[in-house]
């Protein structure tokens, strides 16, 4: 009998499909036409996203998310540009970035099913600049998940982008994944995040992470596939750090402004893990408690500390404290998530996760808050406030167990 969690629970800020035998064994072209009607609800459409996600061993329904972020991406660089252009071509562009949040979606979903067969499409999708910035960062990190061989070039070439910030920092997190997890290590090219001025390699025989501003930080565990997903049930854009290091350590890493993105997810999802392996538990002791409410704080203090610059480390740190649903008493945690929903300059990607985490911890003001920017302009702050909502209302009935 499998377990799933009805929205984001404990483990995925984006599986909260409510699902059962039935919703199972849908039949899978009636959920591919409910996957790409824009006229549908967005939370309507997430459940049939993560429904077909659920039968991942079913080669019909990869085909059908890939189908669906394959549907649009066909404005070609050529088609018009963005001053000017036939009508036609126009309005393919504003389809585009109008859904974007379920496309980015999609993205996630196939990086997570480890689909390869979607790797051409998530290259094509990537490598348009029309498509939204949050669609290409997803993308790219999909491909790091799926982590083929055939992905290197692009990632390589993705970490110059000229648009998107995002791209280019998910880009070079995403290439290292895929040359640690394939030991294709160009000895040739350092891997190189886009953080400040930070220039890091990765020593793939050793796990040793190096960085220019600081010596050995740490090394990160052997990445296993079939145990990846054991404590997140989700496969991290960075592998853990090894369960050696000290937990103080792994938050002065999180905290720590000249440490590079690499080394500062590695130790998130490292502290996530040793947090999440106490939830579940009959009975907690005070080093439990400690370490939790630790791992919420150290997260909610980096979330909003004038000096992290990077969208994508403060959208990941959201959909880790989303993960950790079962300290949704920390106020560290809970106002750090509350303003970023809140911040009109904050990056939509960091709201929309943001919003996501929040209906994943419910507590005190949360269905307020959702409910305040159903009305938001940007649109993918609006959709992710329904979808959180959902979130929220699904997460009081718990888990949901299939046969």
């Amino acid at each position: 009998m499998t377990l799933f969690f009805i929205s984001s629970a404990v483990y995925d800020a984006r599986l909260y499909i409510k699902t059962s035998k039935t919703t199972e064994m849908q039949n899978i072209a009636s959920l591919s036409k409910t996957l790409i009607d824009q006229s549908l609800p967005i939370q309507d459409r997430f459940r049939a996203l993560f429904t077909l996600r659920s039968l991942e061993t079913n080669q019909a329904a990869v085909q059908a998310l890939i189908d669906a972020l394959a549907a649009d991406s066909s404005l070609s660089s050529s088609s018009a540009d963005d001053d000017g252009g036939d009508d036609d071509a126009h309005q393919k562009l504003s389809s585009l970035h109008a859904d974007a949040l379920f496309r980015h979606e999609v993205a996630f979903a196939l990086g997570q099913m480890r689909a390869k067969a979607a790797t051409a499409t998530l290259i094509s999708v990537l490598k348009n600049q029309r498509e939204h910035g949050m669609t290409r960062h997803e993308c790219a990190e999909a491909l790091g998940a799926i982590a083929d061989e055939t992905s290197l070039e692009v990632l390589r070439d993705m970490r110059e982008d000229s648009k998107h910030r995002e791209v280019r920092e998910t880009a070079s997190l995403a290439l290292r994944r895929v040359e640690y997890m394939v030991g294709s290590r160009d000895e040739s090219t350092a891997t190189s995040t886009t953080t400040a001025t930070n220039t890091t390699t990765f020593n793939n025989s050793t796990g040793a992470i190096v960085g220019s501003k600081k010596e050995s930080i740490g090394k990160v565990a052997a990445v296993n596939e079939e145990q990846e997903e054991e404590f997140a049930y989700s496969v991290d854009p960075v592998p853990a750090m090894d369960e050696s290091i000290e937990t103080e350590t792994l938050a002065a890493i999180i905290l720590d402004d000249a440490a590079d993105i690499w080394d500062r997810y590695a130790a998130m999802f490292a502290l996530r893990n040793r947090a999440q392996k106490t939830f579940g538990l009959v009975k907690k002791t005070q080093e439990n408690e400690q370490l939790v409410q630790l791992c919420s704080s150290t997260l909610g203090k980096t979330l909003r500390s004038e000096t992290v610059q990077s969208a994508l480390l403060k959208h990941e740190i959201c959909y880790v404290l989303g993960q950790l649903r079962e300290d949704d008493d920390n106020e560290i945690a809970r106002k750090a998530l509350f303003e970023c929903l809140e911040d009109p300059n904050e990056h939509a990607m960091v709201r929309h996760e943001a919003a996501e985490a929040i209906g994943s911890r419910g507590g005190r003001g949360a269905e307020a808050l959702l409910r305040k920017y159903l009305s938001c302009e940007d649109r993918i702050v609006s959709e992710s406030c329904e979808v959180a909502l959902d979130m929220l209302k699904e997460n009081e009935e718990g888990f949901v167990a299939l046969e």
